[in-house]
């Protein structure tokens, strides 16, 4: 059976196709007679566009626990990540050293849900809570919830960092005393950010 808690964050919802499309940028003359390409991916619908280079993350799903280094495990005080798999797709489980007041951190990378961050706005009816989130690490984010308030410990920052392909990283803050138990979108973001940096590095 599984563990109530990645139900919990198993909050992709699929079977719901969803269009988008690429503009492929011309390249553009830079100083001293080089050549930069940009892909500038547009969508039909309300997710903003992918600016930025598209990153890899499909290079990832057989082993999404790859996503954070052992040095930010350190940093984030959590056991080495252990893989599973939700109905969204595979899933890195960070569990706290502190089992009573740390903060437990999952990455999930969506191959189960369609048509990337456009996929996830047009299922938003889906989520108690969705806001976007501007950008993380120069990349599209939203925030949702299944509970109807982001301000119980749980939240996940959805980022489209490729056209077809979203990752979520979602935290659960144990500590209600803690300001992060009121404000997790802002702890999910950090985590976010970390992926986003770690895809840049081996992108």
């Amino acid at each position: 059976m599984r563990r109530p808690v990645l139900a919990l964050f198993a909050v992709a919802s699929l079977g719901l196709a969803a269009c988008s499309s690429t503009d492929q940028g011309r390249a553009t003359p830079q100083a001293g007679g080089t050549e930069t390409s940009t892909t500038v991916v547009t969508t039909s619908g309300e997710a903003p566009p992918i600016t930025g280079p598209e990153l890899d993350l499909r290079r990832y799903v057989d082993k999404p626990c790859e996503l954070l280094t052992s040095e930010q495990e350190t940093q984030l005080n959590v056991k080495a990540g252990a893989l599973d798999e939700t109905a969204g797709g595979p899933l890195c489980d960070w569990k706290p050293v502190d089992r009573v007041y740390g903060t437990r951190y999952m990455v999930t990378i969506l191959t189960e849900a369609e048509g990337g961050l456009e996929g996830v706005y047009r299922r938003k009816a889906n989520f108690g809570f969705f806001e976007p989130a501007g950008e993380i690490g120069g990349y599209p984010a939203v925030h949702i919830n299944l509970g109807a308030k982001n301000d119980d410990g749980t939240c996940t920052t959805d980022v489209g960092v490729m056209k077809d392909l979203v990752f979520e990283a979602s935290v659960f803050v144990k500590d209600q005393n803690s300001s992060d138990y009121k404000n997790p979108c802002a702890v999910s973001d950090k985590l976010a950010e970390l992926v986003v940096q770690n895809l840049k590095a081996g992108n």
